[in-house]
């Protein structure tokens, strides 16, 4: 077998993986556990509300306002805004959101 041939079907069998655990992300409950999609564990954001890729830090800034915490190193630029009240961190490469990422929160019972 060539190796170009081995790179595509390693390519297909992970797309086929990871549309397989896009579908799957449903509340399951099995043996007392419950397994909650990680999406939806902020009951306070919602992924339509969250910054997105590309998006300014004018527009996070004008949105969310000022960042509890503000961290940058590195060329480029990467900088990382923390909003403790929202239980998210937004990345920025430059001046352009590179990922949100909101914080799992214990729920209490």
């Amino acid at each position: 077998m060539n190796t170009h041939f081995l790179t595509r079907l390693l390519l297909i069998a992970t797309l086929a993986i990871a549309s397989h655990s896009a579908i799957a992300e449903t509340t399951t409950v099995t043996s007392g556990e419950i397994l909650v999609p990680v999406g939806s564990q902020s009951s306070g954001l919602q992924a339509s509300t969250l910054p997105t890729h590309g998006q300014t830090m004018t527009d996070v800034l004008q949105t969310f306002g000022k960042p509890d915490t503000n961290d940058t190193i590195g060329t480029p630029p990467i900088s990382r805004w923390s909003y403790t009240a929202k239980n998210m961190t937004v990345y920025f490469e430059g001046k352009r959101v590179l990922r949100t990422v909101v914080h799992h929160s214990v729920a209490t019972p």
